[in-house]
């Protein structure tokens, strides 16, 4: 898919290229986990009829869970089968990355953002937090 495009950019370096591809892969997948996590903050908000904030918590719970598995076998490739030790180091980092994301929403929202452009806000600053720490600590390769 995005081999063509780097042999074009004439990028050789087999390290860059995985780098590229992974973040290419990172990209689609947090494209995927907002796409989750919005819809549902306004299936949550709109249709449920919850707080802007209880939806934003769930909406990024399940979106964070569908994140960690397209991660671990899509973007990073990662066949371990020390799921325990790879889901504690990605609960340690996410909780992190959530409760930021989590204080990035609500001071959004009380500087008068709309809730989506709140978040999606929030959503887009924290993905370098996890793409940094999700390549080189929770599916770092051995």
């Amino acid at each position: 898919m995005i081999d063509p495009i780097l042999t074009f950019l004439r990028i050789e370096s087999p390290v860059l290229r995985k780098h590229i591809k992974q973040l290419v892969k990172f990209g689609m997948t947090g494209g995927i986990g907002s796409f989750i996590d919005l819809s549902a903050l306004t299936l949550f908000v709109e249709y449920v009829g919850f707080p802007e904030l209880l939806g934003g918590i769930l909406s990024s719970l399940i979106a964070v869970t569908v994140v960690f598995t397209v991660n671990k076998f899509f973007t990073f490739r990662n066949h371990e089968r020390t799921f325990a030790k790879q889901i504690a180091k990605f609960m340690l980092i996410y909780s992190m990355a959530f409760a930021m994301n989590i204080a990035l929403y609500s001071l959004l929202l009380q500087f008068g953002l709309q809730y989506i452009i709140a978040k999606l806000s929030a959503i887009l600053i924290i993905a370098v937090w996890n793409y940094y720490f999700s390549h080189s600590f929770i599916f770092k390769q051995k």
